[in-house]
Parts: C-alpha cells; sequence; structure tokens
C-alpha cells in the first residue's frame, strides 16, 4: 500500500487540474475526494435576477466534476465529487483537514513567469 491513501484532488475544469486529477489516480484509485470550489457571489444579489442564484454559481464546480467523473470511470477510480462554495485556497485547505486527507494534489494557476519561480521549487538550470 502507499505512503498516501485518502486523496484530495481539487479541481475547476482546467487542463492542468484534470492533469493533476489524471496523475493523482496514478497514487491512488480508492476513496479519492474531487473537489471544486465555487468562489463567493459578492455583487448585488438583486441585479442577478436569477430565482436560484446558488445553482448558478455552483455551475462551474458541476461541469468540472462531471469531468473528473467522466475520467475516475474510464480509470475504473472510486472518487467522491464534491462542490462547495468558499474562497479556494481556505476551502481547499479547511476540507482536507476536515476530511482527514493526507495529500492534497491541484494543478497549477497563474503566468508562467510566477509558476517557474515559486518558492520552495527553483527551475531546473540549463547548462
Amino acid at each position: 500500500m502507499g505512503m498516501y491513501t485518502k486523496l484530495l484532488v481539487a479541481v475547476d475544469g482546467s487542463d492542468s487540474s484534470l492533469h493533476a486529477f489524471k496523475e493523482a489516480l496514478r497514487i491512488s484509485k480508492k476513496d479519492v475526494m474531487v473537489l471544486a470550489v465555487a468562489p463567493p457571489y459578492s455583487g448585488d444579489l438583486r441585479v442577478m435576477g436569477s430565482s436560484d442564484l446558488s445553482e448558478l454559481i455552483k455551475e462551474p464546480c458541476e461541469i468540472a466534476l462531471d469531468k473528473a467523473m467522466d475520467m475516475a470511470e474510464d480509470e475504473g477510480a472510486e472518487i467522491r465529487p464534491v462542490c462547495v462554495m468558499g474562497e479556494p485556497y481556505e476551502t481547499i485547505v479547511d476540507v482536507a483537514e476536515d476530511e482527514g486527507r493526507d495529500l492534497i494534489v491541484m494543478g497549477e494557476k497563474g503566468p508562467k513567469f510566477l509558476r517557474a519561480n515559486r518558492a520552495f521549487s527553483p527551475p531546473a538550470r540549463k547548462s
């Protein structure tokens, strides 16, 4: 049995997050929680004109989870898809702690120059 058994994979539907999900399935295909976070809406709700705003806000979440479920089915993996609202950076950590997850897997986000120079992961030197 591997070192990590209870994975949480954060997805947003991007190629990067779905690639991270696929790589996570190489670590474990059982007890994988797939989390999509819908950021909270902070505008004037009266302007929206929607009767069910939470469903509208969660729609990208559900689309991302549908993609992950299709991939999991193709890989024969057991996943638990979860969509929650909140600030992604806080919510991912909170859910992982609450659920006793021992590894968080997620894709990269942001400009390439930031990804290449982020702390604790220096880029490889070219000779």
